[in-house]
Parts: structure tokens; C-alpha cells; sequence
């Protein structure tokens, strides 16, 4: 997603630099207006995928919570002896855990990747209403 994000933003970049070098006029100001109009779709696309993320993590969360709250309610129950049960749930909480600390690392480089193209974002919509006076 980061490759997805960086391409987004340095193809936009590219053709930004393409149409300022074009002479003004209506030719000008339509690859403008489809360059915002792309960037955008783009960037609601990658929100939307954030969401997405986000909802995930949050139920691994809660599914890791609990495995960790079950874990310990069985270490009272069992006074602390280590049968094969044990073993498995140790095994689950583990890999819960993992899962969840990947989850988390992800959804942090969505959200500062998407993060970046905000700035972008406003300059195609600044350069499009300057077009338009």
C-alpha cells in the first residue's frame, strides 16, 4: 500500500509539472480540473480502505483483549499448572498478539501515508480555483 500511496503521490507530482509548462487556456484548465478530479476518487479510495483497516484492527483488538482476559481467567482457575490446554491458548494469545502488533504497524503507515497527499490535494484544488477567476 505504501508503493500504492508514493506512486499516487509522484505520478501526480509528474503531471502537475506537465501542465503548468502547457500555455493557459481551457486546455489547461481541463487536465487540471481531471488531475484534481483523479486525485481525489484516489485519495477517497485510500480513506475508504483506511476505514477498513481500522475496523480490523479494532476487532483484533478486542479478539486479543479477550484471548489475554481468558488466558488469565484460566491461569487462576488452573492454579497455574501447564497441561496441553494451556499450551494452546499461550499459543493463540501469541499469535493474536502478533497479528494485532502487524495490524497496528500497517494501519500506522495508511494513515500517515494517506496523511501526505492532503497537502497535495489542496494545491490541485487552489490551482484549479485560480484557473476558474
Amino acid at each position: 500500500m505504501d508503493k500504492k500511496i508514493k506512486e499516487l503521490k509522484n505520478d501526480t507530482e509528474a503531471e502537475l509539472k506537465r501542465i503548468d509548462k502547457m500555455p493557459d487556456g481551457e486546455a489547461k484548465r481541463a487536465a487540471l480540473a481531471e488531475l484534481a478530479r483523479y486525485h481525489d476518487n484516489m485519495t477517497r479510495n485510500l480513506q475508504h480502505e483506511r476505514l477498513i483497516h481500522l475496523m480490523v484492527t479494532i476487532l483484533f483488538a478486542a479478539l486479543m483483549i479477550g484471548s489475554w482476559l481468558g488466558l488469565l481467567s484460566w491461569f487462576n482457575a488452573d492454579d497455574g499448572q501447564y497441561d496441553l490446554v494451556t499450551w494452546l491458548m499461550i499459543t493463540a494469545v501469541a499469535i493474536l498478539t502478533i497479528l494485532e502488533a502487524a495490524y497496528v504497524r500497517y494501519y500506522y503507515l495508511l494513515e500517515n501515508g494517506i496523511a501526505t497527499l492532503y497537502p497535495q490535494q489542496r494545491t490541485l484544488h487552489q490551482k484549479t480555483a485560480s484557473m476558474l477567476k
